[in-house]
């Protein structure tokens, strides 16, 4: 009687040469920071759950997940998006997710555990193709060093995506070339709970020593040789990654 002939199955880790094809998602061994650039599906729960500190109050997460449409470069836009495909200059992502991480640490000293993460191949719609998660102690640093590392990662990590909607398939619009991960500018603060920064430019006002005057019909004149001096204590504006594909 005949054996059966063996099935060869391959590993579903992707091995290749004895070597795995793309980094597994598990914790590292010990340190604050989480970095992986994979093929395999990003789980946001574990990325929470591991970000969580006894000393950080604050745990703020970002997943930029896959939608149903995009708008080109002219403004048209690309409905039927049915999957995304991610490509990336492997060997030189996760050195970029170590650069963000040294300016999040420079920027927000008190920043607790941070996990970076995005993922290449193909992508279906709602899964999450880049998950950046921050811990802090007080929410204001915990928010502006998460948008900072995710707008960081768009402009600095050497990522690309494919788009095939119902009406054909090209590249995401917006592309450019990467720059170093500390010439992205820190967000500028907008949550009204936040503390009011100590360097923030204080509005004009009439000195409290000087009265002014109360002839209502002579109004102070404006004086047009005089522009108003630009503030260079105040924030510098988001970077233009923020515009760009909001499908990450």
């Amino acid at each position: 009687m005949s054996q059966p002939a063996r099935v060869s199955r391959r590993p579903r880790c992707g091995c290749v040469g004895g070597r795995l094809r793309w980094p597994v998602v598990r914790p590292p061994d010990s340190g604050q920071d989480w970095l992986a650039l994979t093929e395999q599906p990003l789980s946001v729960g574990d990325a929470y759950e591991w970000s969580v500190q006894d000393d950080c109050g604050a745990v703020v997460l970002f997943s930029g997940t896959v939608r149903n449409h995009a708008v080109d470069d002219e403004g048209r836009s690309r409905q039927g998006v049915g999957h995304l495909t991610y490509e990336a200059y492997e060997s030189q992502v996760v050195p970029r997710l170590a650069a963000i991480v040294t300016e999040v640490r420079t920027r927000w000293p008190d920043t607790g555990r941070i996990v970076l993460w995005h993922r290449y191949g193909r992508i279906e719609l709602g899964e999450p193709s880049v998950i950046v998660v921050v811990s802090a102690p007080h929410r204001p640093e915990a928010f502006a060093a998460g948008q900072y590392a995710i707008d960081a990662i768009k402009a600095t990590a050497p990522i690309w995506k494919h788009e095939e909607w119902a009406g054909g398939a090209d590249w995401g619009t917006g592309a450019h070339p990467p720059v170093d991960a500390a010439a992205v500018p820190s967000p500028a603060p907008s949550d009204a709970s936040s503390p009011a920064r100590s360097d923030a430019p204080s509005p004009a006002r009439s000195d409290a020593s000087s009265p002014a005057p109360s002839d209502a019909s002579s109004p102070a004149p404006s004086d047009a040789s005089s522009p108003a001096p630009s503030d260079a204590s105040s924030p510098a504006p988001l970077h233009p990654s923020v515009a760009q594909n909001a499908s990450r």
